[in-house]
């Protein structure tokens, strides 16, 4: 017989205060940071090609191992590890509705999502200079 669990995301009051574990850091406009550990992170920077496309770059750090092969061993790991999960979130989004995004869509966001409310806010704000600044 087989059970399902279910985890319950957890808050940010919640989570430890440790600064090794697990952090995520958006730098605006285009890259991204994924802290697992103080010695373990991955980076992506997403390359927008039109207004539907967009390419990421993703890389793999590692400062735990220090030997030369073993280093290159994990790191290509790494490397794979990342492209699978890439592929797995690539046919979330092509199949995320609706297309656009923007803060008054009417999307139903969790507190979990606030990274992405905070994006485009920003981002909206400096579409709105850009109009201001275009001349007529």
């Amino acid at each position: 017989m087989f059970s399902t669990m279910v985890v319950r995301p957890k808050k940010p009051a919640e989570m430890p205060d440790d600064p090794s574990m697990f952090t995520l850091q958006f730098r605006f406009p285009n890259i991204w940071q994924n802290g697992i550990s103080d010695k373990l992170k991955v980076m992506i920077a997403f390359a927008t090609v039109d207004d539907e496309n967009t390419i990421a770059y993703l890389g793999f750090c590692q400062k735990f191992m220090p030997l030369p092969i073993l280093r290159e061993l994990i790191g290509w790991m790494g490397s794979r590890y990342n492209l699978k999960v890439a592929h797995e979130d690539r046919v979330v989004v092509e199949t995320q509705e609706p297309k656009i995004s923007g803060t008054a869509i009417g999307e139903k966001l969790i507190p979990g999502d606030y990274p992405i409310v905070l994006y485009r806010k920003h981002r909206e704000s400096l579409l709105q200079q850009n109009e201001t600044r275009l001349p007529r």
